[in-house]
């Protein structure tokens, strides 16, 4: 998720990171955009000559950021349509992002019982316990009070009608206030984050971090083949944890398949950095590279990579309408030997998009494909098609500002079939 309205939990929000939402299943109501996966004849190949009808389907694998924080909106309502969205798809293996809290996670898995037992998930990180001088919070509080109202969406009205508040606040004067935003209640925030603040000109070694929602990765991977083998990489990150996690699955037609699912940070170009890079785009450009070489040690020559997740960069694509988002980031990929199935394919088009009613026009990202799946060491072909692109019937209350749909998240998933 790649926000700058939407993060106060980058910088209130740590939110960047939260650094960065029809169904792939045929059957289901939520589905996948029309058309084949590869915007082509549904041979997986793009050439249009309809040869692949008798190929052979070896796996499917689906990436989606669920944008569960308080920052992105409706979370109450969109949380259980996630949940039944995700059981209902059609893929051996799901990398998630944004599932910050352990009750969304949990609840995730139960839904998933059944068709994907297999999990991996990282446990919180926390940093150093943040808190707020009166300088940041007292004008933050002043503003929200003027413009927003207590509830559930008073985070996510505070970042987006008090921009130049939100600006100066610290990490760890955001990480406490997205910490504790989900009481709704000005009150009950202030008098958890007032204290005296932990301002510094200097960046901050990652010891001395804050980091919000306890330190939360918000990733996971549930999958229907089993892990024979799982790991991971701590990368250096600010406002948010970040990580990549490594499972093996071993699959009948293909062999060992080396899966590695992350979320990279986001460019908040309205958030103060400060961590290790000079700025945003120098963090998520260095965590690309932390990424391709730990994949190198992790894997061989000619093995299998699949690599999901959203990155939080984007090619610039124009015939496709497909914006830049740290173009040079994204470029080490294809240098490292990865395919873009998605970018390749006449289907190619933006995973963050002017079109979902959860994304701000000015949020950073917006127009990007910046949510990937990307492949290395396969013979199979790949063909990748957008999912969860519908909006989703919902429990609507006027007064309460809720509609009656909504985008099932801020981003669009992807999903991947391999066939041979």
């Amino acid at each position: 998720m790649t926000k700058n309205a939407h993060w106060l939990g980058a910088s209130v929000v740590g939110l960047a990171l939260i650094g960065g939402f029809g169904c792939g299943d045929d059957d289901a109501e939520i589905h996948a955009d029309s058309g084949s996966p590869d915007g082509g004849d549904g041979d997986g190949d793009g050439d249009g000559d309809g040869d692949g009808g008798s190929a052979e389907v070896v796996l499917r694998v689906a990436t989606f950021n669920a944008g569960l924080l308080d920052t992105v909106g409706f979370v109450p309502e969109r949380q259980p349509l996630v949940n039944d969205a995700v059981a209902e798809l059609d893929a051996d293996l799901v990398c998630l992002q944004e599932m910050w809290l352990d009750e969304h996670w949990d609840a995730l898995v139960e839904a998933n019982e059944d068709a994907r037992p297999n999990t991996f998930r990282l446990d919180a990180l926390p940093g150093v316990d943040g808190d707020c001088s009166p300088e940041e919070l007292e004008p933050l509080r002043e503003c929200s009070e003027l413009m927003c109202m207590n509830g559930s969406d008073l985070i996510a009205c505070t970042i987006d009608m008090c921009p130049d508040e939100v600006e100066v606040l610290t990490g760890a004067c955001g990480a406490c206030l997205i910490g504790n935003g989900a009481s709704g209640d000005l009150d009950m925030i202030s008098a958890a984050c007032l204290g005296t603040g932990s301002a510094s000109d200097e960046p901050l070694p990652p010891e001395e971090r804050s980091y919000f929602l306890g330190g939360s990765f918000g990733t996971g991977i549930l999958s229907t083949l089993p892990i024979t083998d799982t790991d991971s990489l701590l990368l250096d990150s600010s406002t948010s944890r970040r990580a990549i996690l490594y499972a093996a699955i071993d699959v009948p037609e293909l062999g060992e398949v080396a899966v590695f699912c992350t979320h990279l940070s986001a460019v908040l170009n309205e958030v103060r950095y400060e961590g290790s890079f000079e700025t945003w785009e120098g963090e998520n450009t260095a965590q690309v590279e932390a990424m391709i070489e730990w994949i190198d040690e992790k894997t061989d020559a000619g093995d299998q990579v699949i690599v999901l997740g959203d990155l939080n960069t984007s090619p610039d694509v124009a015939a496709d309408g497909i914006d830049e988002e740290v173009e040079d980031s994204y470029a080490q990929l294809p240098e490292a030997g990865f395919d873009n199935a998605f970018l390749d394919s006449e289907a190619a088009s933006c995973t963050f998009c002017t079109d979902n009613s959860l994304v701000a026009a000015d949020d950073t990202g917006t127009g990007g494909a910046i949510d990937h799946i990307l492949t290395r060491g396969f013979e199979a072909s790949v063909a990748i098609e957008r999912i969860f692109t519908e909006p989703v019937a919902v429990m609507g209350d006027e007064d309460a500002g809720v509609p009656d749909e909504l985008p099932l998240s801020d981003h669009y998933g992807l999903r991947a079939t391999l066939s041979q």
